[in-house]
């Protein structure tokens, strides 16, 4: 079964990176934007502070509970399917729960340890951690949606770089084509 995980380790990845948007809340400046794109559309008249409540509560709805009509509940009248569209989020305006973070980190850092059969720095939990703390806070040339294992590995590169050194830089290049090999 560790074989098959293993084997899908790149597609399964993939998904739990991409998955962190669905338990994730609006960061404070995008829930502040539809805070006031309701307030001009004249679907809200209330404070921020009782909008911000009201989007908290509907991001904590699993997100196949997540429709237009459910956040309309909220508002003095229905929006547009058009203001709905801004709703949703990518890594640039979510706020991903650090635990979440963590424990995707930790689980990559346990297959990636037993499969590499390596106890190196580069697949510690701090390491793996930073990693998806880069992804999932990307900057503004970076992708913010639909990421890719490619990502996730250009990504763990640049955090391992400045601290690998150059006897163990050839043991690094291995497990990086390790892990491409398995991205078919």
């Amino acid at each position: 079964m560790m074989q098959q995980i293993w084997k899908s380790f790149p597609r399964i990845l993939e998904q739990r990176i991409n998955q962190l948007l669905d338990e994730a809340q609006p960061n404070s400046l995008k829930a502040f934007q539809l805070y006031k794109t309701c307030q001009a559309e004249k679907l809200w008249q209330e404070s921020f502070e009782k909008f911000q409540l009201h989007l908290q509560d509907y991001c904590s709805l699993p997100r196949i509970e997540r429709t237009k009509g459910q956040f309309d509940r909220y508002l003095d009248r229905p929006m547009d399917a058009s203001i709905y569209e801004n709703f949703h989020l990518n890594f640039r305006t979510a706020q991903i729960h650090a635990g979440s973070v963590r424990n995707l980190a930790s689980w990559t850092h346990q297959l990636m340890r037993v499969n590499l059969q390596t106890d190196d720095e580069a697949v510690s939990i701090s390491t793996l951690e930073k990693t998806l703390n880069r992804l999932t806070q990307p900057g503004p040339l970076n992708k913010n949606l639909n990421l890719e294992f490619s990502d996730f590995c250009e990504t763990w590169k640049s955090v391992v770089a400045p601290f690998i050194s150059i006897p163990n830089q050839k043991r690094f290049e291995e497990l990086l084509a390790e892990l491409h090999a398995l991205d078919i």
